[in-house]
């Protein structure tokens, strides 16, 4: 029982870790291409972009492995047919709520807090959270599909001849 439990966690940190880095990247992308005012564009895109699908994989993984410990703890009687999509939501996000929180403590305890700071750091938590939430709400999605049988196809009658 332990060891599909850490399969789970491990499973739901890799596809976060693979979420982030794909979401990361395309915004990064997509912010570049908006500045895009250096001649030397191209030169140096590719490696901010490993460097960013490395750091927000990173970051992806850990926030997945915080997800899924909290799904198991919180959901632990349920099955997928009783799960609601809101509440899968809020599990998403809270991860990003908890490194918020920590940055802001963090922030403060160094006397560093000012109101810069703090809108910085709420609109990143808010966009990771939104992250959070869509791959938490489509890994539900899945599942719920993977329990109905939805996904097989169905077959379709010839006509006559």
């Amino acid at each position: 029982m332990m060891l599909r439990r850490l399969r789970a966690v491990l499973v739901t940190a890799s596809l976060w870790a693979v979420g982030w880095a794909i979401l990361a990247s395309i915004l990064v992308t997509i912010q570049l291409l908006i500045q895009f005012d250096s001649p030397n564009f191209f030169g140096g895109v590719l490696p901010l972009l490993s460097t960013i699908a490395v750091l927000f994989g990173g970051l992806g993984a850990i926030a997945g492995a915080i997800y899924a410990v909290v799904l198991m703890i919180a959901e632990r009687r349920g099955s997928f047919d009783q799960l609601s999509t809101w509440r899968m939501a809020l599990y998403g996000a809270a991860p990003a709520a908890v490194a918020i929180a920590i940055g802001i403590v963090a922030t403060t305890m160094a006397g560093k807090l000012d109101v810069v700071s703090v809108r910085s750091m709420l609109t990143t938590g808010s966009l990771y959270a939104g992250i959070g939430a869509a791959l938490a709400v489509s890994q539900l999605k899945v599942a719920q599909r993977a329990v109905t049988g939805v996904h097989q196809p169905k077959l379709i009658d010839a006509p006559p001849s």
